[in-house]
């Protein structure tokens, strides 16, 4: 953790990246990911050949919490990502808790990318915050989720997802400009905005979501 940067290119310093063409399995567990220049996790899209994150706690890290390309698998499951993205809006803006699959990538592949049963903030919560009111405190990141153009197929399942960033671009809990994704089972509490589909998105199924308290619409 505290890893910071040594040049000028915005978002070098991260915790932990893979990059190169080498086709690696990833396998992180009980890990924490905090406080750096750049994003908790980066994969690049032809570094690894799957990803698993497990038991770890990611947070705090300046431009983004996890963000992985398109690779060919991916679980992230028992996870706290909160308060990724800390930031001021002349920065640049779009930092995301997890942003899977890059936007110029193609829209028609089925991957595996699976998020399950974590815990993802767009505010460090306070201990003892039972209603996870999170509308004090820090700005951070513009969209909890940031599924991208090459994450077809991503699922999110049973996460509990609270507010949704406060940002200059976006300010959802998930944005999905992906095809044939599914949203299923996961609690949103005190989103600004919920899910915003891409306007040219398909077959993507959301359903037994609960949605409480939300601030806009």
């Amino acid at each position: 953790y505290n890893q910071r940067s040594s040049s000028a290119t915005v978002g070098d310093g991260h915790g932990i990246a893979f990059t190169g063409t080498n086709g690696r399995n990833v396998n992180i567990t009980n890990c924490r990911l905090y406080g750096n220049d750049g994003q908790g996790l980066q994969v690049s899209s032809i570094s690894a050949h799957s990803l698993i994150l497990t038991n770890s706690s990611i947070f705090s890290n300046k431009y983004g919490g996890i963000n992985i390309g398109t690779i060919a698998s991916s679980l992230i499951s028992a996870c706290s990502i909160m308060g990724n993205g800390i930031k001021q809006v002349s920065d640049g803006g779009g930092s995301s808790n997890i942003s899977i699959g890059f936007s110029d990538t193609l829209n028609d592949t089925q991957r595996g990318n699976i998020v399950q049963g974590c815990t993802i903030s767009a505010r460090l919560l306070a201990r003892g915050d039972a209603s996870f009111s999170a509308l004090e405190g820090i700005e951070t990141c513009d969209c909890n989720i940031n599924i991208q153009e090459g994450g077809a197929g991503t699922k999110i399942l049973n996460n509990t997802i609270v507010y949704g960033g406060y940002g200059h671009y976006s300010w959802d809990s998930i944005r999905l400009d992906a095809n044939q994704c599914t949203i299923k089972g996961n609690t949103f509490i005190n989103p600004f905005r919920c899910i915003k589909f891409g306007s040219a998105t398909e077959g993507n199924i959301f359903k037994e979501n609960r949605i409480t308290s939300a601030v806009s619409n």
